[in-house]
This record gives C-alpha cells, structure tokens and sequence, in this order.
C-alpha cells in the first residue's frame, strides 16, 4: 500500500517538470525503501502505458489556404485561452498542494531526535507521538511498536489488531525467521506466552531463530534482548554487554 502523502509528493514533481526516473532516485536517496519507492512509481508508469495516443484521422478533404490559415489562428487562441485558465487554476491549487507534501519535501531528521521522538512514544505509549517523525516508514514502524507495547504490558491481543505490516514487519516479533509470518498473529502468539508465564519458553525460541542474523552477538546478550523486551523491563537491557544491543534494548521498551 503507497502512502497517499507519496502520492501526492510524486504528482506535484511531476508538475515542476522532473521525469519519474528523477523522482524515483531522489526518494531512494531520502530513505524511503525501494519497495515502496518502486510500487509508488510503478502506478504512474502504469498510467502513462494507458493513455491513449491521438491518431489523424485518414481522407479528409483538403481546405482552402485562408480557411487553414483561420482554423490554426482560432485554435492557437483557444489553446493560450485554456492555458491561462489552467495556469490560473495551478496557482490556486499550488498552495494547498504544498501544504499536504510539505512534510516529505525535506525529508532530513536527524537519527538523535528520530530515537527521541521514538522514546517518547514508546514511554508514553502515545501513537500522536509517532506523527512527528518524518519518514513515512518510521512512522508506521512506531506507531506499531507502541502497538506492542500495549498488547504485552496489558496481555490484551486485541491491540495485535492495530497492527500495519504494509510497510514490512519489525524483526523482534518473527518468533521463527518465518518473513511470510502474519504478524498479527504472531503478535497474539507472543502475548499468549505472556499471559502463561512462558517468556523463557518465548526467548528460548527466539533466540534459536535469531541466531543466524545475530552476528557478532551472543547468544547470551540475545536472550537479555529478548527478555528485556517481552517482560518490559530495563533492568535486563543493563545486563546486555553489546552497546549497540543495549541501545535497542532501551529505545524499544521505552518505559
């Protein structure tokens, strides 16, 4: 699923002139994902395959020199007569146009206030929070997590419903390194474990599934990583001897 915002961000490029290659590259380089990035362009490339081309029609009968010359001065005023019109009606939409796209035409937020920003959300487990981020991705990714944070700390798997994969899934909740995993129901697994008391059973299994993408991490921090997340508490962060892994560790709990 695009994100409408894109949408919109793609339409009013298209108006300043630049070609689908050049707005394609330069969301790339603003830190959408090339996913999104390539259905978003793909729609429009789809829109210029099906727009019909104009064909002259065949015998007709040959016109006077003056009727032509009247017909083409006729046409060319019509033509000016639309063009200032849709000019006039630009200028009027311009404005509303960049107010809606004014969010991702600087896309630039620092990494220290996106983890700020995230923090908060998370501590606060306030979804509005999350709005203040930029990237579209972020957003979806902490407005999900906060999702979490609600489904484990109250073992209610109804919050599991809020949840938005159409941006890809956080790698902490794929229990068995299943990509294809309904993260909904992975979810409402985990607070399953939770709510039986079975968050070494969870961890246990995590961490078996983890242990090919966690290089350079040990087995023994993963399972403070884990720990630390599903019983929402810090104290097994502090624990975790890698600084990046503790960093995480923090940032996601957030309480």
């Amino acid at each position: 699923m695009v994100p409408e915002k894109l949408k919109k961000y793609i339409v009013y490029e298209i108006k300043k002139g630049f070609s689908l290659k050049e707005i394609k590259d330069k969301l790339l380089e603003s830190g959408y994902s090339e996913d999104v990035v390539l259905s978003a362009i793909s729609e429009f490339e789809e829109k210029a395959k099906k727009a019909p081309g104009k064909e002259a029609p065949a015998g007709k009968p040959r016109l006077p020199k003056k009727r032509k010359l009247f017909i083409l001065i006729s046409s060319l005023v019509i033509l000016l007569i639309i063009v200032f019109a849709a000019y006039l009606i630009y200028l009027k939409s311009e404005g509303e146009i960049v107010e809606d796209v004014e969010e991702i035409t600087d896309l630039n937020q620092p990494r220290e206030k996106v983890l700020e920003i995230s923090s908060s959300a998370y501590s606060e487990t306030d979804i509005e929070e999350c709005e203040k981020l930029r990237l579209p991705e972020n957003i979806l990714k902490c407005k999900n997590r906060v999702y979490r944070i609600l489904a484990y700390k109250n073992k209610d798997s109804s919050y599991c419903e809020m949840l938005d994969d159409s941006l890809g899934r956080i790698y902490e909740d794929r229990m068995h390194g299943d990509e294809d995993a309904d993260d909904i129901q992975v979810c409402k697994t985990i607070v399953t474990f939770i709510s039986e008391g079975r968050i070494d059973d969870l961890c246990n299994l995590w961490v078996d599934s983890q242990k090919e993408q966690s290089s350079g991490i040990s087995e023994a921090d993963m399972l403070l990583f884990c720990k630390g997340m599903f019983n929402l508490d810090k104290s097994f962060c502090d624990e975790i001897s890698n600084l990046e892994k503790k960093e995480e560790c923090n940032l996601l709990i957030g309480i």
